[in-house]
């Protein structure tokens, strides 16, 4: 549909087309997101000694809007993004941004439920998933 231009040096200014600009737009990146399931969002995850963390970016997604439930070693992350513009006759030239639910789920087990924590800050949600103690307890024993 419409696309910027480039300025090309080696033309003087002016444009030249080849081939491969032809077909471009085709198999442009942007394309092939575009024709993804807009369903998930980015996550990380990391493991230490005592914990999984997890942090997902969420850009444009507000506190309440996110809900995150930890079931049969299961945490799901689910959020929903609103439209900011219910104006369905905008002449919109490219829409790339992507409005819906999203939702991703997560095998996780060894988990201690009761202490799960998690924070939203600056469009990155993070979740501390503390692991359960598991093996034998070792404790050195002093000799008298």
């Amino acid at each position: 549909m419409f696309r910027i231009v480039p300025y090309n040096k080696r033309s003087n200014g002016l444009l030249t087309h080849s081939f491969d600009d032809l077909f471009g737009n085709f198999f442009d990146v942007n394309f092939a997101d575009s024709i993804r399931n807009g369903s998930d969002f980015r996550v990380d995850m990391k493991e230490t000694d005592n914990s999984y963390l997890v942090e997902a970016d969420l850009p444009g997604v507000e506190k309440g809007s996110i809900d995150i439930d930890y079931a049969n070693n299961y945490l799901t992350i689910k959020a929903v993004r609103k439209s900011e513009s219910e104006n369905t006759t905008d002449n919109f030239i490219r829409q790339e941004r992507l409005y819906g639910e999203f939702r991703r789920s997560f095998y996780v087990d060894n988990i201690d439920e009761f202490n799960i924590k998690a924070a939203f800050n600056n469009g990155v949600l993070s979740i501390t998933l503390p692991k359960k103690h598991t093996g034998a307890y070792k404790k050195k024993i002093d000799i008298h």
